[in-house]
Formats: structure tokens, sequence, C-alpha cells
């Protein structure tokens, strides 16, 4: 296996986990309280956002040549980092939201 193919797997993984907690996020904000939804849709957004720009880096990845795929791989890191955070700052924003409301539950933990 190719540096670049193993790296584009290696986004490709982690890519498809971060989608699937995404989804969670998407489908637990969506049964929130309102006052719940309202403190966290922004972040819900800008994590989305993030994860589709990752999703493009990876297209962009798997159409350069093997000779000059390095040259996006600083990108797409920076993608991938980005979703990272944007993640934590969801649970985070989920979590403190959802004590400052009574009556709703404190938000999930991390998707196993």
């Amino acid at each position: 296996m190719t540096g670049k193919s193993a790296y584009q797997k290696k986004i490709t993984t982690k890519l498809k986990q971060w989608e699937a907690e995404i989804d969670y996020w998407a489908e637990t904000v969506d049964h929130a309280e309102t006052q719940v939804k309202r403190a966290v849709y922004k972040q819900l957004k800008d994590l989305q956002t993030k994860q589709e720009t990752l999703t493009k880096k990876l297209e962009d990845l798997k159409e350069v040549s093997e000779a000059s795929w390095e040259d996006l791989k600083e990108g797409t890191e920076k993608a991938g980092a980005d979703v990272t955070n944007a993640l934590d700052s969801m649970r985070k924003a989920f979590r403190q939201a959802a004590s400052r409301f009574k009556g709703t539950r404190n938000g999930p933990g991390k998707p196993t």
C-alpha cells in the first residue's frame, strides 16, 4: 500500500467514525428540548460544515497523483482537526445546555 492510499484509508476510516457521531448528535439535538436545541444548533451546523470540508479535501486527495498528494496532506490534517474540535464543542455545548434547562436530561455520552 502506498503512502497516499494508506493515508486515504486512514482519513476515510476516521471520517466514517465522525459521520456516525455527527448523525448521532443531529438526531439527539432533533429530539432535545426546544431550549437545548436553540443553544446547540449553531455548533451542530458548524460541525456539519467542517465535515463537508473534510469530505471535499478527501475527494481532492483522491484526484491528485501519488507524487503530489503530500501537498494536500496539511490541509486535510487541519480539516480533520477542525472536525475533532467541533465535535468536542458540540458535546460540551449540549451538556451545558441540557444542565441549564430543568427537565432535560444530561446529554448523551460519546457513542460506542
